[in-house]
């Protein structure tokens, strides 16, 4: 953690909870980018860059009206937010 964002940390830790959490990323140093479709449901990605992740994920789900990428809703995961997407999954095909 670097001396900026320390001094961030320690200058609103007392009105503010302030967590810091490491980006998912698979062994290509890819982070994780989760998105929705705009029929409903979701999925993720792997790419180094926003624009990577919206080309791969058009590229591999963009077929039907069923399956069109939400692409305002793609966003850098984090593990904690992974799992929960995860989860939520599981949930859904219960």
């Amino acid at each position: 953690m670097n001396n900026e964002l320390k001094a961030i940390i320690a200058k609103y830790s007392d009105r503010y909870k302030i967590t810091v959490e490491e980006y998912s990323t698979n062994l290509h140093e890819e982070y994780e980018w989760l998105f929705s479709f705009k029929g409903g449901g979701f999925n993720s990605v792997y790419s180094k860059t926003k624009a990577g992740a919206i080309r791969k994920a058009k590229a591999q789900y963009n077929g039907s009206i069923h399956t069109q990428v939400d692409v305002s809703s793609i966003r850098k995961a984090t593990h904690t937010m992974s799992d929960a997407q995860n989860r939520a999954g599981w949930i859904m095909t219960m």
